[in-house]
């Protein structure tokens, strides 16, 4: 059964590694949502290598750009930080929030209802992750790194 992910940050250092190791087992994951900001060709291609439902930019004057990028592939496109909020609320099983800054601080805890797995890597801050409990929806948050 495929894992259904969504990458919050990919354009980022951490985002790439997630999506590089996303890209050595593919058929193991069905991605949901790409974010980024500024790098908008590298957001669209992981999109397509991917086959993400959709691909987000943070920057709302770029979103013309990501529709270019990402014409005839098939995967829908949005921008700003309320499409990112909304994404960070799609049916999921694991999220990587890799978004810089106080910006990454929302989405908080995504897939609120389903039980999923998250993890939120931030510089200089612990990095934390999270396992949403079904029986009460409230998310149990645990440090597991500490830089």
């Amino acid at each position: 059964m495929k894992r259904r992910v969504s990458i919050f940050g990919s354009t980022g250092s951490i985002g790439q590694n997630t999506v590089d190791l996303i890209n050595r087992n593919p058929d193991d994951y069905d991605v949901i949502a790409l974010t980024g900001a500024s790098n908008i060709q590298q957001l669209a291609r992981d999109a397509i290598r991917l086959c993400a439902d959709v691909a987000i930019t943070a920057d709302v004057s770029r979103l013309d750009d990501l529709r270019t990028a990402l014409d005839g592939s098939g995967i829908d496109s949005e921008a700003g930080s309320s499409a990112i909020n909304e994404a960070g609320h799609r049916p999921t099983d694991w999220v990587m929030s890799a978004i810089v800054g106080a910006a990454g601080l929302n989405p908080r805890p995504p897939c609120p209802a389903a039980g999923c797995d998250g993890c939120i890597s931030k510089q200089r801050i612990a990095g934390m992750c999270w396992r949403v409990d079904i029986a009460n929806s409230q998310a149990k948050w645990r440090t597991v790194v500490t830089c």
